[in-house]
């Protein structure tokens, strides 16, 4: 348990503790379990592009499906026939909840596997290239349609990732 004494706060705690969960289980724990012996193995190449690919898909096809939003807005919402429109409205179609640290910490692990295992497969990094983009452009719409409004940030966090 930990008290933060503001968001931004409870933010750079959750920074740290998901990138080194996400490093933990995306790299580190695949690393030492590869071994030296097979390292270049052509099913460790193959399974550092499948490590690869999940980290540059998954968290992305995930945040667009929003599956909690829309279970509130298509289902829950129309659970609530005494509620007026205005109580609707502010409990489920204001928009899902999302967390700064979490999309800074999910762009740090692709680049950080991109950049780990680039000996292996150089084509890793055209991959994170094309996943930072997608990223971004997924992100800007979801901030922008589909996310609630966040409380304001200082610059703390954006100087703790660079």
């Amino acid at each position: 348990m930990e008290l933060a004494l503001d968001h931004d706060d409870m933010q750079d705690s959750l920074l740290i503790k998901l990138f080194l969960a996400r490093i933990l289980t995306s790299t580190v724990f695949s690393y030492i379990a590869l071994g030296w012996s097979n390292f270049l193995d052509p099913s460790t190449i193959a399974s550092v592009v499948n490590i690869q690919i999940g980290a540059s898909v998954t968290a992305p096809v995930i945040a667009v499906l929003d599956l909690p939003g829309v279970f509130n807005r298509n289902i829950l919402s129309r659970l609530m026939p005494l509620a007026t429109q205005s109580e609707v409205n502010s409990t489920y179609f204001s928009g899902s909840p999302w967390l700064l640290a979490e999309r800074y910490t999910g762009l740090g692990k692709v680049i950080f596997v991109a950049l780990l295992f680039a000996i292996l497969t150089p084509s890793g990094l055209f991959m994170a290239s094309g996943a930072c983009l997608l990223i971004y452009w997924l992100d800007r719409y979801l901030i922008f349609r589909r996310w609630a409004k966040v409380p304001m940030f200082d610059g703390q966090l954006g100087k703790r990732v660079s």
